[in-house]
């Protein structure tokens, strides 16, 4: 088919184009419904465990946590290592309502666990580990991780 200035008009282009456009947008498309749909999946979803986190955190940064004796500041994720005792762990947690905690303190450098603490009574369901750094009496750092199980 010609137009008036006698120039070509295939219009078998125009369906090509039109489906490749069609083919790309589909394409497009399902990638975007897919990305999407699984970060509404990850963002929607809760952590089950929160009040072991919550005690978790509550023994690395507040209760076993380093305090410098000049400046009266606490280093949250370094434990001292002086502090970790059944003692300062139960006065920690003297008014929760979970019936026991279990805690283990390991030095990742020398691959050594120290002890276990457990307080009050019952298994704990599961344990996760946390990363911190542990200070000891004689100034120096070492990288370690802190075992908790709540039940």
């Amino acid at each position: 088919m010609k137009n008036k200035r006698g120039e070509g008009f295939h219009i078998g282009f125009t369906i090509l184009y039109a489906l490749m456009w069609g083919a790309i947008l589909f394409v497009m498309g399902w990638v975007l419904y897919l990305t999407t749909n699984n970060y509404l999946a990850g963002f929607l979803a809760y952590e089950k465990d929160i009040p072991r986190h919550v005690y978790a955190y509550r023994a690395i940064n507040t209760c076993l946590a380093y305090q410098d004796e000049d400046t009266q500041r606490f280093y949250p994720g370094v434990i001292d290592y002086s502090k970790y005792d059944k003692q300062t762990l139960k006065d920690c947690y003297t008014n929760t309502e979970v019936t026991s905690f279990n805690f283990q303190l390991w030095d990742l450098k020398k691959d050594n666990p120290y002890d276990r603490i457990l307080i009050g009574f019952g298994a704990t369901l599961s344990i996760k580990s946390y990363p911190v750094w542990i200070r000891y009496d004689d100034g120096s750092f070492s990288e370690g991780k802190l075992l908790i199980g709540v039940s």
